[in-house]
C-alpha cells in the first residue's frame, strides 16, 4: 500500500509539471501598420525543471520581429520565465500570432516535453476607416510657368540668338583671311610662281637649312597639282603620292619628277646632306616643270574652245 501511494504521489507530481501552460498576452490588440505589438509569453515551473525557449523570429516569420527580452521571477520552490516581444505588422486585417513551442526538461530526466502557447489574433487597421468617405479630390488649377513679362522676355532673347546665328555662319560662308585673299585671287601657276621665288629669297640653301628647303619645295609642288588637277594629295605619303600622280597626270608626270620627290624625302627625314648646287637645281627642275603643265594645259583649253566654235 505504501508503494502504491508513492507511485500516486510521483505521477500527481509529474503531472503537476507537465500539466503547465504558455500565458499569452499582447498589447494592443488592434493597430495600424507599423505599430508596435508587446507579446508576452509567462511560464510557472519548479526549481528543478530546465526551458529551452525557441527561436522567436523563425515561430513568427509572418510579424517582423523588433526586439526580445526575458525575465525570471522566484516564488515559494517555483520561478516563472517571462518572454517579451515586440513585433509589427505590414499587412492589413487579421494578423495571427502562432502558437510557440517552448521545450521543458525536468532535472535528470534525458528528454525534453514540448508545450506551445495559444495562437492570438491581432487585427491590422488601414490608415482610413472603411465608414469614413474620403476627401474629395479637385484637379489642380494651372500654375504658369512663367508671367507674361519673363514670356516676352524669352521672346526678344531667342530672336537675338537666331539673329546672333545666321550672322556667324553668314560670316564663315563669306569671310575670307586676310593672309589669303591675295592667294585665293591667283590663279594656280601664278601662285607657284610666286612660291617658288619667296623660297630662293628666302635663303635657305645658302644658310645650309637644307630640311627646310626641301619641305617648303615639297609644299609648292603638292599645292599646285591639287589646285590644278582636283587632286588631295597633300597627307599622301611618297609612297602612296607617286602612284596617284602616274595614273592621275601620266602624260606629265616625269621620272625625274618622281626622283626629285624621293630625294626631298631622304634629304626631310634621312638627313642626308645636299648642296647650294643640288638646291638650286632641283628648285628649276620644279619650276619648269609647272610651267610646262600651264602651257600644255592652256593649250589643250584652247582646243577645246576651237572645237566648240561653229
Amino acid at each position: 500500500m505504501k508503494s502504491l501511494g508513492l507511485l500516486y504521489s510521483i505521477l500527481f507530481f509529474v503531472s503537476g509539471l507537465w500539466a503547465q501552460s504558455v500565458s499569452t498576452h499582447v498589447e494592443p490588440d488592434s493597430g495600424y501598420i507599423g505599430d508596435v505589438f508587446t507579446v508576452t509569453y509567462s511560464i510557472t515551473l519548479p526549481d528543478q525543471a530546465r526551458i529551452e525557449p525557441p527561436r522567436f523570429e523563425e515561430s513568427i516569420s509572418d510579424l517582423r520581429l523588433l526586439s526580445q527580452s526575458s525575465d525570471t521571477r522566484f516564488d515559494d520552490g517555483q520561478y516563472t520565465r517571462i518572454f517579451t516581444l515586440q513585433v509589427t505588422a505590414f499587412d492589413t486585417g487579421y494578423q495571427i500570432i502562432p502558437a510557440v513551442p517552448f521545450k521543458i526538461q525536468k532535472e535528470g530526466d534525458k528528454f525534453f516535453k514540448t508545450i506551445s502557447s495559444d495562437s492570438i489574433r491581432i487585427r491590422i487597421l488601414s490608415a482610413l476607416s472603411k465608414a469614413q468617405s474620403p476627401p474629395e479630390v479637385y484637379d489642380p488649377l494651372p500654375v504658369p510657368v512663367f508671367t507674361l513679362r519673363q514670356k516676352i522676355i524669352l521672346a526678344l532673347l531667342l530672336i537675338l540668338l537666331i539673329f546672333a546665328v545666321i550672322g556667324i555662319l553668314h560670316r564663315r560662308r563669306t569671310r575670307i583671311p586676310e593672309s589669303r585673299k591675295g592667294e585665293a585671287l591667283k590663279a594656280p601657276f601664278d601662285e607657284a610662281e610666286q612660291s617658288f621665288r619667296n623660297l630662293e629669297e628666302r635663303k635657305y640653301l645658302e644658310k645650309g637649312e637644307w630640311k627646310a628647303f626641301y619641305l617648303e619645295l615639297t609644299i609648292i609642288l603638292k599645292r599646285y597639282i591639287e589646285r590644278t588637277f582636283y587632286l588631295h594629295i597633300t597627307d599622301l605619303p611618297t609612297a602612296e603620292l607617286l602612284p596617284v600622280l602616274k595614273k592621275e597626270i601620266p602624260d606629265l608626270w616625269s621620272e625625274p619628277m618622281s626622283d626629285l620627290i624621293r630625294y626631298s624625302d631622304l634629304v626631310k627625314f634621312a638627313r642626308l646632306e645636299s648642296s647650294v648646287e643640288k638646291g638650286r637645281q632641283d628648285l628649276k627642275q620644279a619650276y619648269e616643270w609647272c610651267k610646262m603643265v600651264e602651257k600644255t594645259q592652256n593649250s589643250r583649253e584652247l582646243s577645246r574652245e576651237t572645237e566648240k566654235s561653229p
